[in-house]
């Protein structure tokens, strides 16, 4: 007599069955709600199913407040650092290099640059070289003209405001549009140390491509002429012609070098050129990374010109002064800084001025006269600039410098927040 197999209770089925539910409609969970649970572990029962416990996420202590009080707590270090050095700078007298005197350079730009289509980096870098003109050559920590000096002193005063503000839940907000607001001032005091490079780069491209563009507006325009009276015989010229390879006889080499002849001769196909075309030239515009570059540039130009026939004549200079000291002459008495040698490339700009940018100038296109203007003033620009990357840093400046960066740094180390 046979046993009935025993039977699981409905009941017991039934949880059963709600257990294996509820496991896979967590496990088709959304991930946003598994980013806000731990797993804790995992408990095998006797059944084989596995049960998940799990705990809620702490939930960060961090705000936007609490990162703006530790943005704000950085502020007494910097006041203390990289401002007290700025303070100092700012105060500095404005003074002078001891060895050679201010009037050495002109204080403005010889070529001003004529208005023409512009990049915003090139205007950027034609502006850094106008201000170092108007310095000239003095190198004191102060700015030297009013101008700058105002300058120096609403950014210094702003950065006072700054760092000696009170709290707020907001200070971490708009630095990054603050700190380029205060570097664009003060790019109009001195060039910053960040900007040399990039600006030297950047005139060095323009002016050769100014340079380029005068020359060649220099040359004559091509018109059509006949043909030249030396050019060979057409029978000649039939008679340098390459047959087609294999058509007489069995080719003896590579067929692309190989000439096939009626005398059975045969040489290297030599190239020949066309006499109505002149022969190529170097590149005229060379490399402009020093002052010998610069000069050689600004003379091959001014050569071009007065190859053309377009300078105006030179002026008469005036007589030197007579060395002899008579009887009324003043005596100077004291210790006289001696004049440093001038620039060559601004001396050259200086003496060719005068025969180019006047109405006695033969030049009557006013596209070609914008043209070499623009050249000699690209050139001029680019020299002052060269000096400038190869001169320390300007004290004031880079006081500045240090101050916005010391700024961006606790600002990204501070303002990092997320509530």
């Amino acid at each position: 007599m046979h046993s009935k197999p025993s039977r699981r209770p409905a009941s017991l089925r039934l949880s059963s069955t709600l257990l294996a539910a509820g496991l896979a409609l967590g496990a088709l969970a959304p991930a946003a709600a598994a980013s806000s649970v731990t797993e804790a572990g995992r408990v095998e029962t006797a059944g084989g199913s596995v049960t998940l416990a799990a705990a809620p996420r702490a939930k960060s202590t961090v705000t936007p407040a609490r990162c703006a009080e530790t943005f704000h707590a950085a502020f007494a270090d910097i006041l203390a650092g990289p401002y007290a050095a700025l303070k100092a700078a700012a105060m500095a007298p404005a003074a002078t290099d001891a060895g050679a005197r201010p009037s050495d350079l002109p204080g403005a730009l010889v070529f001003a640059p004529p208005p023409r289509p512009r990049s915003t980096t090139e205007a950027a870098a034609l502006r850094s070289a106008a201000s170092l003109a108007r310095r000239g050559a003095r190198m004191g920590a102060a700015p030297a003209d009013a101008n700058a000096r105002w300058v120096a002193a609403r950014i210094r005063e702003d950065l006072a405001d700054f760092l000696t503000q009170g709290p707020s839940p907001y200070l971490c907000s708009g630095i990054d549009n603050y700190l380029t607001t205060l570097k664009r001032q003060a790019d109009t005091i001195a060039i910053g140390p960040d900007r040399r490079a990039g600006d030297l780069a950047v005139q060095t491209e323009a002016a050769r491509q100014s340079l380029k563009s005068a020359l060649d507006a220099l040359k004559p325009v091509p018109v059509p002429v006949a043909a030249p009276a030396d050019r060979p015989d057409a029978g000649i010229v039939a008679q340098t012609l390459r047959s087609t390879v294999g058509l007489g006889r069995e080719a003896m080499g590579p067929p692309m070098l190989m000439a096939n002849r009626g005398d059975e001769a045969s040489r290297l196909s030599e190239g020949q050129t066309d006499p109505d075309l002149p022969p190529l030239g170097l590149d005229e515009t060379r490399a402009l990374s020093s002052e010998a570059d610069i000069l050689a540039a600004v003379d091959r130009l001014a050569g071009a010109i007065e190859a053309a026939g377009l300078f105006a004549p030179a002026p008469q200079a005036d007589p030197a002064p007579s060395l002899d000291a008579g009887p009324t002459d003043s005596v100077i008495t004291g210790s006289v800084a001696p004049a440093a040698p001038p620039r060559p490339v601004i001396a050259r700009l200086a003496e060719i001025r005068p025969r180019l940018a006047t109405t006695a100038s033969p030049i009557r296109d006013p596209r070609l006269r914008l043209a070499l203007q623009g050249a000699f003033a690209d050139l001029e620009a680019l020299d002052y600039l060269r000096v400038a990357a190869l001169e320390p840093a300007d004290p004031l400046r880079a006081a500045m410098s240090a101050t916005f960066e010391a700024i961006a740094a606790a600002h990204a180390k501070a303002c990092d927040c997320r509530p």
